[in-house]
């Protein structure tokens, strides 16, 4: 297993290779599809420079015809805050298919909503699901079904949520050997690296 690093850096704006949010998205998308590569169950920042280098090496992979990501779904969590959405737009933009179900904030009423990559003109409909007790049911009882169709390997989210979301999401994901990308910045990274190696 590839563990999150112990906190999500800021990127390092003043150095001579701007990096865009455009870019950082790509970064974690690539991230994402290098944890499913790679079998890891998670994949953040450890540094700018090796991420970039990860994200490099996937991208050298995936477009090399190494990878069928033809069945691969990505579980954009975080929608419909901007971050998250913006992911999800990029995953499309890659050609890439968003997972039909997707956790939102507990507080946020259950929804579908529909994703749309200006540039391309893909889009997908996305079930937003709360990540309260009962939502989470529903997202397991969902994920099951999309892993029986599509594989249980060719499932992984990408976490755009909230701080106090971090910890929990985590132990989610590791619970339900769901591969991801943490994006979310803040929790408690040193309890996330802990939750990851247990």
């Amino acid at each position: 297993f590839c563990h999150p690093a112990t906190h999500n850096r800021h990127l390092p704006f003043n150095q001579p290779h701007q990096i865009t949010m455009k870019s950082a998205i790509g970064v974690l998308v690539a991230g994402a599809m290098a944890a499913s590569l790679t079998e890891t169950n998670a994949f953040a920042f450890q540094s700018t420079q090796q991420t970039l280098n990860r994200a490099k090496a996937t991208s050298i992979q995936m477009s090399s015809g190494d990878g069928d990501s033809s069945s691969l779904r990505i579980m954009v969590n975080g929608m419909p805050g901007p971050m998250a959405t913006a992911a999800a737009e990029a995953c499309l933009r890659k050609g890439l298919s968003l997972s039909p179900i997707a956790m939102t904030g507990p507080d946020i009423e259950p929804s579908t909503i529909t994703v749309s990559d200006d540039v391309t003109g893909n889009s997908a409909e996305v079930r937003l699901i709360p990540a309260s007790d009962e939502g989470r049911e529903d997202i397991v009882s969902s994920l099951a079904g999309l892993r029986e169709s599509v594989g249980a390997e060719n499932v992984l989210a990408i976490d755009y949520t909230h701080p106090s979301a971090v910890n929990a999401n985590g132990v989610f994901y590791a619970e339900n050997k769901l591969p991801f990308v943490m994006g979310t910045t803040g929790g408690d990274r040193e309890q996330l690296m802990s939750d990851m190696e247990s």
